[in-house]
């Protein structure tokens, strides 16, 4: 594990807010409203987990700074996980591990949204807007599913979230990003 800056600040019990194939999304701070991801697999053709952390920020530095709606970037950190076995235990244990660490975003899910109204043809429409904008960036996006999305009712917006698999046909151009 490369050795990131610890995050600042961070003194509270940590929640898991999401697991998906490949990694965990963490409240790590409620004051700065901030998440971490970190990831549990990595695949052989991805590098290591901390080249694979290092690409989705700079895709995600890329896409924020070229005014694409996704969480807002922090960096890369050492964030500490810290869990209570469950709600009734004194037992916690208690970790570090490199994290992606952004903006957390509270809206729905597109999925579950479009579960329930399938032909919300507005919100489908933000979606499209938020992917051709990254498109457009030259990102190809073999991954881009309404899972990877929330939309933000109060604001009428969608925000993309879980980079990871997405492609760049210079890839180094992106990277600059975390200069």
């Amino acid at each position: 594990m490369t050795h990131y800056p610890s995050l600042p600040n961070q003194n509270h019990w940590t929640k898991l807010l999401g697991e998906g194939a490949f990694g965990a999304v963490y409240d790590i701070s409620r004051k700065d409203n901030l998440v971490a991801k970190t990831l549990t697999y990595c695949p052989r053709a991805y590098g290591t987990k901390d080249e694979a952390l290092r690409w989705e920020c700079a895709v995600a530095r890329l896409l924020y700074r070229s005014g694409v709606s996704v969480p807002r970037p922090e960096g890369l950190y050492t964030v500490r996980i810290r869990q209570r076995e469950s709600i009734f235990s004194r037992n916690c244990s208690e970790r570090e591990e490199s994290g992606f660490v952004m903006e957390r975003i509270r809206g729905q899910r597109l999925d579950e949204l479009f579960s329930q109204c399938p032909k919300d043809i507005y919100v489908h429409s933000l979606w499209e807007e938020e992917l051709q904008k990254a498109r457009d960036l030259g990102f190809e996006l073999p991954d881009a599913t309404t899972r990877n999305a929330f939309y933000l009712p109060a604001e009428q917006r969608v925000v993309l979230f879980d980079f990871g698999f997405w492609v760049h046909p210079e890839p180094e151009r992106v990277l600059e990003e975390m200069l």
